[in-house]
């Protein structure tokens, strides 16, 4: 009896001990983890960060002497580098297409070199990386990951973590995905420095999806997409998770991608933001998100330093974009790649064409709008506008010859407008950099010009989806050969009072409705129509036809070719050719005509709110909107006469009882 007591007492002697160890252990990895939190608290990382550099990859005079260019941004990385000892440099994407370097995309992968040259940890596409189109894309990052491998350069990580290659199915597709594992894209990654374990993730975004016309992929949805990476990197246990996104921020913040992102995945920490080519002196702060841009074109670069607090979340410590002013020393070594590069432009694209990068092809004395100021202004007519859209008709008609159709009508793409004429010498750089986008089917770099035919309502239409539906944004119309009256008061869709053909001697008549006239255009702009039409719900629809008014969709047989060389006609061709036309006043170099830096009432604005004014000349859609109006009116005083009809009866019968 008492042998099995003391064997009991020994058991819960045992018991106690074991408990009491893990309490004491338990204890123990508790006050170690408080001890690591309350260590790291106090931590500190930053992000050095850049977008949409579009190819400005040398300096560039903007009228008040030299500045930018990559190697200045060298030279800043360093100077950064040695402040913080724990930094992580990245890039949101665009980081092609703007300038000549961009005609090295699939044989030099020059802009991705260079990120890797500078020291770039990571990057995301843009839209405009799909420009050279999917095959082209592919071959730049196939050549980017040869330099790799051949020892030349140490590439920046790629990540787009809502890209699903089981939805990506085409042959395009295929070739691309091949490039993209031969390259080790991926979703996501994780960095580590000084022990601080950083997760990144690369978002493309809806806008930056629509406006691809030539990217053939299908995206997931940007926020599920975020979650499930955001999950991944937790499991991870990262200090720290970074958002590469192609996203954007707007003015109104129910649409700014970017602000809807870090409101429904708050477990980002920062969100550098491009596409919209914003610089946010401060972030925008949601919740525990920083959301943070630093321009376009490597004009500045930014930088956050962030502070870990007591709860394991970072708080901003330092913000600042620095700009790359013409004090910032230019890294030597970068400037001799840049020089190779332009070798290469010279021998392998502009002699093509007949010409040589620093060569000067004009004077000009008109001070243009700069393109910042362009992006931020409303619906109106442009003097740099004016002018491209008139080097498309001139450009051509030359190329075709005497045997060509003549012009009636010339678009120009907001959007397609990448950069002004620079004030004074006009070099071949300077006119590329203006209209420096995209690539024909030749593979070669620049958007070829196409010929359509619209009919007179059409172009009525074409107006109204400027004045209403692109309101100033980057879809906005230029207008040659015709113009068009508005007032902004009138009833939306229904805005254009009067679009009018402009003659050579300046008078103007009404365009004919049922005439077909003939449309010179970037072929971008006509991928684009069907996006333009879907902002109007499909209210407002233009057709581009052949010359025989026949319906037609595929805008590649309808390119404008030289009838000399057989090539394509290029836009920054046709503005090249129209600058040399000019009589030459100064130092014998072609001059742009004053009248340039004028307006030339293509876009006539009407201020009026007189009622007759506000309601005359109808639209259909218009006279549709007035009719659900005036029935909308009538049952509201149906409702009102019923009401008072039947309160009118309850008092007579109260007055009978």
């Amino acid at each position: 009896m008492m042998d099995r007591f003391v064997k009991r007492k020994n058991k819960l002697w045992r018991l106690a001990i074991l408990i009491s160890a893990l309490l004491l252990t338990g204890t123990v990895a508790i006050l170690h983890a408080q001890m690591a939190q309350a260590a790291e608290a106090g931590q500190e990382i930053t992000v050095l960060f850049t977008h949409d550099i579009h190819s400005y990859l040398a300096p560039k005079d903007d009228g008040t002497g030299e500045k930018y260019g990559l190697a200045r941004v060298a030279t800043m990385i360093e100077e950064r580098k040695a402040v913080h000892d724990t930094t992580i440099l990245v890039d949101g994407g665009d980081f092609s297409m703007g300038t000549l370097y961009q005609a090295l995309y699939p044989q030099e992968a020059a802009e991705l070199v260079m990120l890797g040259k500078l020291g770039f940890d990571a990057t995301t596409l843009g839209n405009h990386e799909f420009d050279y189109r999917e095959e082209g894309l592919s071959e730049m990052l196939n050549t980017a990951k040869a330099k790799e491998d051949a020892g030349e350069v140490v590439l920046p990580e790629l990540l787009i973590s809502n890209l699903d290659w089981s939805r990506n199915t085409t042959e395009d597709n295929q070739k691309l995905k091949k490039a993209w594992d031969n390259y080790g894209a991926k979703g996501y990654t994780v960095i580590e420095r000084n022990g601080v374990r950083i997760g990144l993730f690369g978002i493309f975004g809806k806008d930056a999806a629509d406006v691809s016309p030539l990217c053939g992929l299908v995206f997931e949805d940007q926020i599920e997409s975020a979650k499930k990476a955001v999950a991944d990197l937790q499991a991870e246990q990262v200090d720290l998770i970074v958002c590469l996104s192609h996203s954007g921020t707007w003015s109104d913040p129910d649409k700014s991608e970017d602000e809807q992102l870090a409101k429904a995945v708050p477990g980002i920490d920062v969100i550098v933001s491009g596409h919209t080519h914003t610089t946010l002196e401060q972030p925008i702060v949601i919740g525990s998100t920083y959301i943070v841009s630093c321009g376009c074109y490597g004009h500045n670069l930014g930088e956050l330093s962030l502070q870990r607090n007591a709860d394991g979340r970072y708080d901003m410590k330092e913000y600042h974009v620095h700009p790359m002013t013409a004090d910032v020393k230019q890294d030597e070594k970068i400037t001799a790649e840049l020089k190779n590069y332009q070798k290469d432009i010279n021998e392998k694209y502009l002699s093509r064409f007949g010409y040589t990068y620093d060569e000067v092809i004009a004077h000009n004395a008109v001070d243009f709008i700069t393109i910042d100021d362009l992006e931020t202004k409303g619906v109106s007519e442009e003097p740099l506008a004016n002018l491209i859209a008139d080097a498309y008709c001139y450009g051509v008609e030359t190329a075709e010859g005497n045997d060509g159709v003549p012009v009636d009508v010339a678009i120009v793409g907001k959007g397609m407008i990448r950069e002004r004429i620079p004030v004074g010498d006009v070099k071949v750089k300077d006119v590329y950099d203006v209209c420096a986008l995209g690539v024909g089917p030749d593979r070669i770099s620049g958007y070829p010009m196409v010929s359509i035919w619209l009919s007179g309502k059409e172009l009525e239409t074409v107006a109204e989806i400027d004045i209403s539906v692109s309101a100033g944004g980057t879809s906005q119309m230029y207008p040659g050969g015709i113009g068009w009256s508005y007032n902004p008061n009138r009833l939306i869709l229904n805005r254009v009072t009067e679009v009018f053909e402009m003659n050579s001697d300046g008078r103007t008549v009404p365009v004919d409705q049922k005439k077909l006239y003939r449309v010179v255009t970037p072929l971008y702009c006509v991928q684009m129509l069907g996006t333009v039409q879907d902002k109007s719900k499909g209210l407002l629809s233009v057709t581009p036809k052949n010359q025989d008014g026949e319906a037609i969709t595929d805008y590649e047989n309808y390119i404008i070719y030289d009838h000399i060389t057989g090539e394509e006609l290029k836009e920054w061709e046709t503005l090249a050719m129209y600058l040399e036309s000019f009589e030459p006043t100064t130092n014998d170099l072609p001059e742009v005509p004053a009248y340039y830096g004028e307006l030339q009432g293509r876009k006539i604005m009407s201020d009026s709110k007189n009622l007759i004014e506000l309601i005359k000349n109808p639209n259909k859609i218009s006279i549709i909107l007035y009719c659900i109006i005036l029935l909308i009116l009538l049952i509201i005083v149906w409702i009102v006469r019923f009401v008072v009809r039947k309160r009118k009866n309850r008092k007579q019968r109260k007055l009978l009882r």
